[in-house]
């Protein structure tokens, strides 16, 4: 794979040295006589450049000041600091303006050839596209029966409950947070249930006023109140012979629970204003976010209900807890969007990384809303991690950012792993950190320093020679 690497360097000597050097070794090169083209360049290219080798002293602007700027355009850029002044403080400027690297300009060639390719390697491995698998475990191929999208254990159990419940006309409660696909798992039951040709009836209990809440389930009869035109049937008798439905029962008013529990009981209805109940045969599905055992503690919410309610309990857990639906749920939405307007769109794979490290207060829900989000406002074919932030960046204090920062700030983290690993292992073979020093081309000073910020300790494995 050929890479292309951004050089910057007000000096055209320099420039011109290293655009041979890396050219040398298959790359193409862009280079720029200083950060503000630089600059322009990146805008134009972002997310292409392999790496970038920018020089320290620059009159116009320095390289520290000049990664920050890059960054700020494309955050996913490997930016090494080259320069001929290896102080202490040039590299700890450089470092905390996030350069990866800070090197002496009298590094040999073949170390510099050594560090380009090892941050291009790196760039290769973070654009690999996502490529869902085609061949599904057997957890997935048992949950899409029941139309359902996700490779868990727990939603596998999940299913296994649907199958066993639909075979009853009992009572189920689903208890989960808000986008956890409620709503799915009751219309999984009604299918596979002996009402599945009968109506499915959806009712949110929360969207509903205290007022018509009454009249809007059970119905009402001409006269029966103000405004009451003409008889109403109600979503129980609309449902008659099927299922209904009841979604957010924790929030039903308790007045209302007694006659929900008449309901469930007596298996009739009263609408308003009649004086005679009519039998009804609807089998009842409810569901909520709120912790209903609680709410039966606290008094705001009748305990005879909860227990005629939660004869067939299933508890749906939050996506964070199943990070394993992650994939095969963003697979399902690029195809649904693929479907929907012939477009081919893909995400990197460390996009998909940073979304399976995200905690999803909004579960399937939110997954779904920043899939679609990015898949049309994104113009390319691939959407890259810098697109991800992007789309969130007019919410920079919500969880969902602060969350996916941390999951960018772990790609950092993984390289300075690496780092560790290498340096330690060179020091072990060295024996001191001033061959070490000296086999990178380094002040021993600096390499120090690199290892204070890295975390690693000198010990007894890792002695220092000459201090």
């Amino acid at each position: 794979m050929q890479h292309t690497i951004l050089v910057v360097d007000d000096d055209r000597e320099n420039l011109k040295f290293l655009k041979g050097l890396l050219e040398s070794r298959g790359h193409a090169v862009h280079q720029a006589p200083n950060a503000q083209f630089a600059a322009s360049l990146i805008h134009k290219n972002i997310g292409r450049y392999s790496l970038a080798i920018v020089d320290y002293h620059m009159p116009a602007m320095m390289g520290d000041e000049a990664t920050k700027l890059f960054q700020e355009i494309d955050r996913d850029l490997q930016v090494i600091t080259i320069s001929g002044d290896d102080s202490d403080e040039a590299f700890e400027r450089n470092l905390k303006a996030g350069a990866y690297l800070f090197l002496n300009r009298n590094i040999s060639t073949e170390r510099l050839f050594s560090i380009v390719e090892s941050y291009c390697k790196k760039f290769q491995e973070r654009k690999v596209c996502f490529s869902p698998s085609l061949a599904l475990s057997d957890a997935e191929k048992f949950i899409r029966t029941f139309n359902m999208v996700g490779a868990s254990n727990h939603l596998a159990k999940v299913c296994e409950l649907i199958d066993c419940y639909a075979k009853s006309d009992n009572a189920v409660l689903i208890q989960g947070e808000n986008g956890t696909g409620k709503e799915h798992v009751a219309q999984s039951i009604h299918e596979r249930s002996n009402v599945s040709k009968g109506p499915f009836v959806s009712v949110n209990c929360a969207a509903i006023s205290e007022s018509l809440i009454e009249s809007e389930l059970f119905g009402h009869i001409k006269g029966a109140f103000t405004g009451a035109i003409k008889d109403r049937p109600g979503h129980f008798r609309e449902a008659n012979g099927g299922t209904i439905f009841l979604d957010e029962i924790g929030d039903m008013p308790l007045q209302l629970q007694v006659k929900l529990l008449r309901v469930l009981q007596q298996k009739e209805i009263t609408p308003v204003g009649a004086t005679a109940p009519i039998k009804i045969n609807v089998r009842i599905i409810a569901a909520t976010n709120v912790d209903l055992e609680k709410a039966v503690a606290e008094g705001r919410f009748r305990q005879d209900l909860f227990y005629r309610l939660n004869v067939l309990p299933i508890e749906l857990q939050p996506l964070r807890s199943r990070p394993e639906d992650i994939e095969p749920l963003v697979a399902h939405f690029i195809e649904e969007w693929k479907k929907k307007t012939g477009e081919n769109k893909t995400f990197r794979a460390e996009v998909v990384q940073a979304l399976r490290g995200f905690p999803w207060p909004g579960n399937v829900r939110q997954l779904e809303n920043i899939v679609c989000r990015l898949l049309v406002r994104v113009d390319g074919e691939v959407i890259e991690y810098h697109h991800l932030i992007e789309n969130l960046e007019n919410a920079s204090d919500s969880p969902e950012v602060v969350n996916l920062l941390e999951s960018y700030q772990g790609l950092r983290a993984e390289f300075q792993h690496r780092e560790r690993v290498i340096l330690t292992e060179m020091i072990k073979q060295t024996g001191s950190l001033s061959k070490t020093a000296k086999v990178l081309q380094i002040a021993k000073s600096t390499l120090s320093e690199k290892l204070k910020t890295l975390g690693v300790s000198i010990n007894k494995t890792i002695r220092e020679e000459g201090v």
